[in-house]
């Protein structure tokens, strides 16, 4: 029968210190995997709860009528039509409307990027739903 340091017989621990020691470590890092396991497990439930909210929260085509927002994508309507264009052809007093328009609406098309600076084009829906609602 083994005994522990502190002289007393203990089941199933070897004799041999060393056997012990790694007797030991084997249990820790058996509790240690487990404790992995329910980390990912956790994390996979948080993914699944933020995925579900995004898609709650989808983000609408266009603004509604009679706003700013939506004056200024007609307004990018009308300039640009179906082409690409950037924030330096837009006034500077305006570009915080495009930037809400890209992030709070799905109304623009991120083309590409020119640097830090990101080429637009007015999404296709959004083009057909200006389109219809002005009889073009």
């Amino acid at each position: 029968m083994a005994k522990n340091p502190e002289g007393n017989e203990v089941t199933g621990m070897s004799a041999d210190p060393a056997v012990a020691h790694i007797d030991r470590l084997g249990n820790r890092l058996m509790r240690l995997e487990e404790t992995v396991d329910q980390l990912i497990q956790t994390h996979r439930t948080l993914m699944d709860a933020l995925q579900a909210k995004n898609r709650s929260t989808k983000r609408k085509l266009m603004p509604s009528p009679n706003t700013k927002y939506y004056d200024f994508l007609v307004y990018l309507g009308e300039t640009f039509k179906g082409s690409e264009f950037t924030s330096d052809e837009i006034p500077q007093k305006s570009r915080h409307i495009l930037s809400i328009l890209n992030t709070e609406y799905r109304a623009l098309d991120v083309v590409s990027k020119r640097g830090r600076t990101n080429v637009y084009r007015i999404a296709p829906e959004a083009r057909k739903e200006l389109q219809g609602e002005s009889g073009d």
